[in-house]
């Protein structure tokens, strides 16, 4: 299954090289947005009269990232803004307010029904989104749609075989997850970013941080997982890919003193895409090279 998966990949990473916007002439409509699955997410629903430009630097953590002065002017000459929202760019909430009063700043996030996205609490939601490939992909249309309404010009394409392709993509992903019973399916990781992924593909899941990479764990968050992953019999936990942690390491440690051994699986992509050109360098390519790396360490632990 996986390597059906793979080939597939290869094929729809090659129709959404043929379905992005074409290079714009110089009177293009500049799309500013803040992360590249943002920009993935909407180019195949943009004309080519828009060029669309990511703000983060590749491999950036978006929570605690703080705009510099050349972030400010790039911002500042966009006709638009796009924005994952849901406190995914906590330090620019203030910035992106102020200047969605001046030219349209659009949140993706706000494309989402309540229902769908994943309370943490009373007021704030999962940003993830990103992990649940219909759920960003279907938002995604609708911004571009939004767009549209709000420039001087027609931007948006009715783009049906984009869609099409992202849900038999998710239904692949499904029937993969299907072949291992619910049982085994547990997601041991540093960093809560998992929630909307484990939600569509009916995963356990425990993380030693929340949803915020900012956020701080300690020794009762690592005994919490060693007695989590003693209790389900997990057998691999996971680090991330843009982010250097030894905390995995105590709860491999711990797991050993209780007699379980737990082996550290390859680094998982939760905030960025990977490198450029490799399957995980786009979104959402960084979800199939995850599921493939999650599927490989299940399969031989």
């Amino acid at each position: 299954m996986r390597h059906s998966l793979f080939v597939y990949c290869i094929g729809f990473c090659l129709f959404l090289d043929c379905t992005t916007a074409p290079s714009a002439p110089k009177t293009a409509f500049k799309i500013v947005t803040t992360t590249q699955m943002l920009a993935d997410a909407i180019s195949p629903h943009l004309n080519s009269s828009c060029s669309i430009v990511v703000l983060f630097p590749e491999g950036i953590e978006p929570h605690s990232y703080r705009p510099v002065p050349s972030d400010i002017k790039l911002l500042q000459e966009a006709d638009a803004v796009l924005y994952n929202g849901l406190h995914l760019e906590a330090n620019m909430e203030s910035m992106l307010e102020h200047l969605g009063r001046s030219k349209p700043c659009i949140s993706l996030g706000f494309f989402i029904p309540h229902q769908d996205l994943i309370p943490l609490d009373e007021h704030s939601y999962d940003p993830h989104i990103w992990f649940d490939i219909t759920l960003f992909g279907f938002a995604a249309m609708k911004a571009a749609d939004s767009l549209d309404k709000v420039l001087s010009k027609p931007v948006f394409l009715s783009n049906q075989t984009h869609l099409d392709s992202l849900v038999q993509l998710d239904s692949l992903l499904l029937k993969q997850w299907q072949n291992l019973p619910e049982s085994q399916r547990v997601l041991c990781s540093v960093h809560d970013a998992f929630s909307y992924y484990c939600r569509k593909y009916k995963l356990k899941q425990i993380s030693l941080q929340g949803v915020s990479t900012a956020a701080e764990f300690g020794i009762y968050e690592v005994n919490d997982m060693v007695d989590f992953i003693v209790e389900n019999k997990a057998r691999v936990a996971f680090t991330e890919a843009h982010a250097l942690t030894k905390a995995m390491k105590s709860v491999q440690m711990g797991c050993a003193k209780r007699g379980h051994k737990l082996t550290i699986g390859e680094p998982l992509l939760t905030d960025a895409p990977g490198k450029k050109g490799s399957l995980g360098g786009s979104w959402p390519g960084m979800v199939i090279e995850n599921s493939d790396k999650i599927q490989k360490a299940f399969s031989h632990d």
